[in-house]
């Protein structure tokens, strides 16, 4: 099973808005679901929504909202903070009985700046798709130059 004939293809350096991107090492099928990109390929998907900046919420209080509504079954998290940015990522093993395989991995990953923030969900079918979607989640990348 390949990509969809029926979607466009992306690959490469990929830009999420004028403000953020992301570096896709292979290529993936594009669609807009429900408002956001989902970029796919067999055994992984990525949803992926774009915020802006939530009035005067600063970057960590971004970072304490973010956790207070994140699944108390997360696993892995990892908190990194550099240059004024935060990336926050955790794992989460799901179950779906309508889905193949039913069981999987979602890995969870935000990107936040003083601008906004990106959410970037992968769901992985097996382990090589997990570490394709952390070197991906680890690209997201914001393009302003901060004050």
């Amino acid at each position: 099973m390949g990509l969809h004939p029926n979607f466009p293809v992306v690959q490469g350096a990929y830009r999420l808005t004028r403000d953020w991107e992301l570096e896709l090492p292979g290529e993936f099928s594009r669609r807009l679901e429900e408002g956001d990109l989902v970029l796919w390929r067999p055994r992984l998907t990525f949803w992926i929504a774009v915020w802006g900046k939530d009035g005067d919420r600063t970057t960590e209080d971004t970072l304490t909202w973010i956790q207070s509504g994140a699944s108390p079954e997360r696993t892995d998290e990892k908190v990194v903070r550099s240059s004024g940015s935060i990336r926050l990522t955790y794992r989460l093993h799901e179950e779906d009985p309508d889905r193949i395989p039913s069981r999987y991995v979602s890995i969870s990953g935000f990107v936040i700046e003083p601008s906004g923030h990106v959410q970037i969900s992968a769901y992985c079918d097996d382990a090589a798709a997990e570490r394709l979607a952390e070197r991906v989640i680890a690209s997201v990348r914001c393009l302003l130059v901060p004050d």
